[in-house]
């Protein structure tokens, strides 16, 4: 069954929103969700839209201004035109309302306190349940359509990690809005189920609902399978490096909060100036999800690239017994030393390697001073590295990453803790 505007209206988060005209638009289908600040450029406008506004200097349109607007919603075939007032718009003019009154395009008024995002959430849930529903029936009537931009750009990102000249591929790209010497990121993505057992088969990926997120925020992306993880290619524009991967995570966020029943994880390479760049960015974004899924991270996800750390070398390490032994001859004998005694030398080294001091160790493990000077000799006897010492603090702190990382990836020989 179609999702219509009356459905829309009926759902909780519009109960204080109020129906101003276009009662005869009510059965219009809703096939997407946008939002636009600023009602200028409505070139994008798909039929079947849900636009919701701030109405940004809507306030200061002649009654011409006006009409025009109209005209171009309803050649558009709006599904419904949704304005915040409180901010932008004190009240939407009833001059507007009676001018749209004739063109079949409800005209909703969204007080203040309701946040956009609530009300995409509820739009887009729905329109998530209604493509689920209809893999076993009729497709959407939008639905062919996503399907074949999402196997053209699968295809094409195929092409591009299989290290294919993206500069003959120029054509094709241009056509997806992917531009060949535009800097970009990939993001490496994988789920199970919430709460799932480990080795439970995971769900499918919600690719449709990524990519209407993806046309929501205009970023400009292809996407494929690989093996049980999505890759996404994305172009974030001029965006710079450090605002690029910020601009990733609200994406996700919106995924869990469309998808609670998922977890995802994700990893985001660095921020690439070229597309021939792109198998080396996929390469950094499968570490980087290697690492979240391993618990070796210290935040969410997703997780880029640049914030790995030392991570960067040991996932380059072709074979663990270096690893290995640069465990043994560091943290190795304060393992065992702990495992025999029920001590606290690890826990106490990495206290005093995180704060920078024994004092500020000494005060995060509420410990005399004294009692931390006597850890600390101990470290000191049992590993011939001293911590108060810059060089072999270093040491002391690789050995730490290397003990996590063999530990998550089953590869430590001998006791861990």
């Amino acid at each position: 069954m179609a999702f219509t505007v009356e459905k829309a209206l009926a759902k909780e988060v519009f109960r204080s929103c109020k129906l101003l005209t276009g009662q005869a638009g009510l059965q219009n289908e809703i096939k997407w969700v946008n939002i636009l600040e600023i009602l200028d450029d409505l070139s994008h406008i798909e039929t079947g839209e849900f636009l919701i506004t701030t109405a940004y200097n809507f306030g200061e349109f002649s009654a011409e201004e006006q009409r025009r607007l109209l005209e171009q919603l309803a050649e558009k075939k709006l599904a419904a035109l949704a304005i915040q007032t409180g901010h932008y718009l004190n009240a939407v003019a009833p001059s507007f309302t009676a001018l749209a009154a004739g063109r079949g395009i409800p005209v909703i008024e969204v007080p203040p306190e309701i946040s956009f995002k609530s009300l995409t959430r509820a739009l887009m849930g729905e329109l998530v349940r209604q493509e689920g529903a209809a893999k076993n029936g009729a497709p959407l009537p939008d639905g062919e359509k996503m399907r074949e931009r999402l196997r053209q750009g699968s295809e094409l990102l195929q092409r591009l990690l299989a290290g294919e000249n993206p500069g003959l591929l120029k054509e094709a790209l241009s056509a997806l809005r992917i531009e060949p010497g535009a800097p970009f990121l990939i993001v490496l993505a994988g789920l199970r189920p919430a709460g799932a057992a480990a080795g439970e088969a995971a769900a499918a990926f919600p690719e449709q609902t990524l990519a209407r997120l993806l046309f929501q925020v205009r970023l400009p992306f292809l996407m494929t399978p690989a093996g049980e993880k999505l890759a996404v290619l994305l172009q974030p524009g001029k965006t710079g490096r450090g605002a690029a991967v910020p601009a990733v995570r609200p994406l996700f966020n919106e995924l869990s909060l469309l998808h609670p029943e998922l977890a995802f994880s994700a990893g985001i390479s660095d921020l690439h100036s070229g597309l021939d760049s792109t198998g080396a960015a996929f390469e950094e974004a499968a570490k980087a999800l290697r690492v979240f899924e391993l618990g070796l991270a210290g935040g969410p996800g997703p997780l880029a690239y640049a914030d790995l750390g030392i991570y960067k070398l040991l996932l380059g390490v072709d074979k663990t017994a270096p690893l290995q032994s640069l465990y043994e001859e560091t943290v190795a004998p304060l393992l065992e030393y702990d495992r025999r005694s029920r001590g606290a030398l690890l826990t106490t080294l990495r206290a005093h390697l995180r704060q920078g001091s024994a004092g500020g160790a000494a005060r995060e493990l509420f410990i005399h001073r004294h009692t931390m000077k006597y850890r600390l000799d101990q470290i000191k006897a049992l590993t011939g590295l001293d911590p108060n010492l810059p060089a072999q603090a270093f040491l002391l702190h690789l050995g730490l990453h290397i003990h996590d990382y063999l530990r998550q990836t089953n590869e430590l020989k001998g006791q861990a803790l």
